[in-house]
């Protein structure tokens, strides 16, 4: 870029509030250079020339877009088919959940990303998902929990922290009514095995 590097780039642009994920792809691959973009909050750095596969694995993997193990952990089996079923609303809607659950979103939220009104998403989610829009969130939650539960290196307090709940009261409670288990019963039963 003529005039300005990346890493200055990056500096004014998260400067300018922007928090997205980053991913660096340059052909200065100097330690240097790779501690600059670390303290811009990057979540990804490949050195050039980059397979465009990796690459967009890289992405997919940071965005957890079309994440096919989550998507099935939450819709079952046959996720493929229910998500080429729904509209293209709804196919979105659930895309951004599955971006954004650890937030705390809401439908108003993803109404004005999708240039909508909150009153059309709910109905059109609850429609052809069967859920609410907050029960969809809930189950990413619940479901993100379960993959952080089976390991035993993270408190349940952290491991709420990370699908954005705060209360573990409230955590509990939505667990047992997803999973049917309490955090700690659920790590128990699994960890046991």
């Amino acid at each position: 870029m003529p005039g300005m590097d990346g890493v200055r780039l990056l500096k004014k642009v998260r400067e300018s509030g922007y928090e997205k994920p980053v991913v660096v792809l340059t052909g200065n691959s100097s330690h240097e250079w790779a501690m600059k973009c670390a303290d811009l909050n990057v979540q990804g750095y490949m050195e050039k020339p980059a397979a465009i596969n990796r690459l967009i694995l890289k992405i997919r993997k940071l965005l957890n877009i079309e994440n096919p193990r989550l998507l099935k952990d939450v819709f079952g089996d046959d996720y493929k088919e229910k998500m080429r079923s729904y509209s293209p609303v709804v196919r979105k809607t659930i895309s951004y959940i599955a971006n954004n659950f650890k937030k705390n979103i809401n439908r108003e939220e993803v109404a004005s990303y999708l240039k909508i009104s909150p009153g059309y998403l709910s109905r059109q989610f609850h429609k052809e998902c069967g859920l609410q829009f907050n029960e969809c969130i809930n189950m990413f939650k619940v479901t993100k929990c379960k993959e952080h539960l089976l390991s035993l290196d993270k408190k349940v307090s952290d491991i709420a922290n990370l699908v954005g709940i705060t209360d573990l009261n409230y955590l509990s409670r939505l667990f047992k009514k997803h999973a049917g288990l309490t955090p700690l019963e659920f790590r128990k039963k699994y960890c046991a095995m």
